[in-house]
């Protein structure tokens, strides 16, 4: 390859630099191979090339599914709402919900202990309740709390209203009805 003649089409003006015509006009350097062959070696190019190849490595770690579901069941026993079912998932999702300060670890029997607040103001529901743990009301959209408290505006419900409290795996725990006069 040394000394080619390679067509180089322009199109405008060009300033070339001597350093750089210099570079241009000169040898090309040798091979890898061709440094390979100077240097001992006695095979062909295409082994040359084949012996570049090392041996497959082993497998990287692979996450467990059984201990992606451990992980799970752990935090929605422990009553932290998560949905995911792989691994990225649900570490994002639980460090979501520490960034704004929902993470409760507790279990079905301590948070029976911890029965909702419901609180009229005006047109406006304030529900306390621990975590982000989820509620609906009136058999609506299930929501969820942040940091243990949600506002909702009562001009789209009908009266009374029936809020329904759950756990992370969705068994009803609580139920609270009230009127709005």
């Amino acid at each position: 390859m040394q000394n080619e003649t390679l067509p180089v089409r322009i199109e405008g003006p060009i300033k070339v630099e001597a350093e750089v015509k210099a570079t241009l006009v000169g040898d090309n350097g040798k091979s890898a191979y061709e440094i390979a062959v100077d240097h001992g070696y006695k095979g062909t190019e295409q082994e040359w090339l084949d012996s570049l190849k090392g041996l497959q490595g082993p497998q990287g770690d692979s996450v467990n599914a059984e201990v992606v579901a451990k992980i799970k069941n752990f935090l929605l026993d422990n009553n932290v709402v998560i949905h995911s079912d792989s691994l990225e998932g649900i570490m994002l999702e639980h460090f979501k919900i520490l960034k704004t300060g929902g993470a409760v670890f507790m279990t079905d029997d301590e948070l029976s202990q911890l029965e909702p607040s419901l609180n009229i103001d005006g047109n406006q529901l304030d529900i306390y309740y621990t975590g982000n743990l989820p509620f609906s009301i009136n058999d609506g959209e299930l929501q969820n709390v942040a940091q243990g408290f949600k506002k909702i505006d009562l001009t789209a419900y009908s009266k009374p209203i029936t809020v329904k409290f759950y756990n992370a795996r969705m068994k009803l725990m609580f139920t609270k009805t009230v009127e709005v006069g």
